[in-house]
């Protein structure tokens, strides 16, 4: 007779997890869930989602094209990420919305991010992806909540389409590359033979050209990192927290005057940080490329001062203690 079996012990009791419906915690999606979705912690846990080590909140409702976004971010390679939110379905006016943001030549990945991402325009994300490869990608992702018992919802980012054989552009050569110098070094002369309003005695080493305008605290800087040349207005120390607020409201205008869409970059507390730019891609030893790179960073130059010196001139600005190091 073979010996009685003991019964299975009984195991620890585990919770069971249960969805939270998105509206129970995002109720209104620009006021509750962008906001939510653009606080560091959160935009990380997207990052991590598509494949990045962390992204970097450029602005929320910033102009890309003939629509705004509902987040503007960037990566650590300064990719340009465009985040479109939707807590339904997808429909056909955020895809119209996405292939917007995409023909815009700074935009490097698109994310879309919804309750549901329909068949049909999961099909359409692939197709995209197929016919731009390597040039953007473009992520489809569906967002849950989900507790146990009592406890807070936790969200999840399930990625339902991502681009194959897409690799996150990152620098091929030094921002101290003599390459580099020479690019800056051509530039000044670029601008005498085809006649400029800039004022080329002005500082220039391997990071770009740095211009002083007459306000101090603001620079114009134009710059080649990570795959970009870029044009942006610096604002330092006391004054550029007292005058980003001043130009953010004036957005549209600006931005119409220069023709193109920026990127808005508030101070961080300790004041360093608030600029305004716009960059474009480009590798900058393609040397037989440089006569156009230097005619647009001229015309972005020129148009920057043109839209920015006058309105900084006009503000009254409580002058305090600020650094004189320039970012990199």
């Amino acid at each position: 007779m073979s010996a009685k079996q003991e019964p299975p012990k009984k195991g620890k009791s585990l919770a069971k997890l249960e969805p939270v419906d998105l509206r129970a915690y995002w109720e209104i999606e620009d006021r509750d869930f962008t906001p939510w979705l653009a606080q560091e912690e959160n935009l990380n846990e997207l990052a991590r989602a598509i494949g990045l080590d962390s992204l970097e909140l450029v602005g929320i409702e910033q102009a890309v094209g003939d629509f705004r976004a509902d987040i503007v971010a960037s990566d650590a390679d300064d990719n340009v990420v465009v985040i479109e939110n939707q807590l339904e379905q997808t429909d056909h006016e955020h895809l119209g919305k996405l292939i917007t943001y995409a023909s815009a030549r700074k935009v490097t990945i698109v994310v879309w991010i919804s309750r549901d991402l329909g068949n049909e325009h999961r099909q359409a994300l692939d197709w995209l992806n197929h016919m731009v490869r390597g040039e953007v990608g473009f992520f489809g992702l569906e967002i849950e909540l989900w507790k146990i018992g009592d406890s807070d919802a936790a969200p999840k980012f399930n990625v339902v389409v991502q681009p194959t054989d897409f690799e996150f552009p990152t620098t091929r050569i030094s921002s101290r590359s003599p390459l580099v110098e020479a690019f800056w070094q051509e530039f000044p002369e670029f601008c005498r033979q085809s006649g400029s309003s800039l004022k080329l005695a002005h500082k220039v080493d391997f990071w770009g050209i740095l211009f002083q305008l007459p306000t101090t605290g603001f620079r114009i800087r134009l710059r080649y990192r990570k795959g970009r040349f870029r044009c942006e207005l610096r604002m330092r120390g006391t004054v550029g927290k007292q005058a980003f607020p001043q130009l953010e409201v004036q957005r549209k205008q600006i931005e119409a005057e220069i023709s193109e869409p920026l990127t808005w970059k508030p101070p961080a507390p300790s004041g360093k940080g608030a600029r305004v730019g716009t960059s474009r891609p480009g590798m900058i030893e393609e040397k037989e490329k440089w006569p156009e790179v230097f005619a647009w960073l001229k015309a972005q130059a020129e148009a920057f001062f043109k839209a920015f010196e006058p309105r900084v001139k006009a503000m009254k600005l409580e002058a305090g203690e600020d650094e004189d190091e320039e970012e990199p």
